[in-house]
């Protein structure tokens, strides 16, 4: 990555987390792409209970009003905020957090089977994952979670 980007990109996570802050979210993931036309800048955010279509747009029009303010790349940007999408494996705390009461499949090193674990996110709290299953409610440490996805109910 080059220097100026690479400082670019330093300078939006500080914009962008301060604006995702003051919208009850959590900015995820930030890239900057670089064009004919300028810069691309990517954001993925993710909140608890979801992220809605006007959260991202109050986002990005935060972000742009501050980025004009600055005169960042001379006005030649984009901005696209989008969320995690639901097949994006679960894998730290927050994002189990951000997932309290959403079904999962949990596959982890305390299983005796290779089974995966479904149930409901009941609690998240220093580093223990509580799962609500159909038969009872299993506490897992959050280091032996190998991998972890939502289950989505179509209706």
């Amino acid at each position: 990555m080059n220097v100026a980007i690479e400082k670019d990109t330093e300078r939006l996570s500080e914009l962008a987390e301060s604006i995702t802050d003051a919208n009850d979210a959590e900015l995820l993931d930030l890239k900057i792409g670089v064009t004919k036309r300028g810069r691309n800048i990517n954001l993925v955010i993710d909140s608890v209970g979801g992220v809605t279509i006007q959260t991202c747009a109050k986002i990005s029009r935060g972000l742009e009003y501050k980025l004009m303010e600055e005169e960042y790349a001379d006005g030649n940007f984009k901005i696209e905020v989008s969320s995690p999408g639901v097949d994006r494996p679960l894998s730290e705390e927050g994002d189990f957090r951000r997932k309290t009461g959403r079904m999962i499949t949990l596959w982890h090193t305390d299983s005796v089977t290779d089974s995966p674990l479904e149930g409901v996110i009941k609690l998240v709290s220093n580093g223990v994952l509580s799962i609500e299953t159909s038969k009872e409610t299993v506490n897992i440490n959050m280091e032996n979670v190998d991998k972890a996805k939502l289950l989505v109910a179509i209706r």
